[in-house]
C-alpha cells in the first residue's frame, strides 16, 4: 500500500519512510554541528545500515511544500 499526498502534483510515499523526513532533518544537521562526521557515524548512533542513512538524507532538501505534505500523510495514515 502507498500513500499519496496531494500538493502541487502527486508525490507517492511508501509508509516505511513515514519518519524518514523527521530523521534526515536531524541527521542532516550532524556533520554540521560535530555530533557525526560521516554518514556511517551517522548510520551507528542510529543503529541503521549506512545506506538506509544515505536513502533517507536527501529527504531533508525537499521543497517545504513536498514536506508539508508528506507530513500530512503520515498523519492521515496513523
Amino acid at each position: 500500500m502507498e500513500l499519496v499526498a496531494k500538493v502541487d502534483e502527486v508525490h507517492v510515499f511508501k509508509p516505511d519512510q513515514r519518519f524518514g523526513l523527521a530523521n534526515a532533518c536531524v541527521w542532516v544537521g550532524q556533520p554540521a554541528s560535530g555530533e557525526a562526521a560521516s554518514v556511517n557515524d551517522i548510520a551507528a548512533k542510529a543503529g541503521l545500515p549506512a545506506s538506509e542513512i544515505s536513502r533517507t538524507l536527501p529527504l531533508a532538501f525537499l521543497a517545504p511544500k513536498i514536506q508539508e505534505g508528506k507530513l500530512l500523510a503520515a498523519k492521515s495514515a496513523n
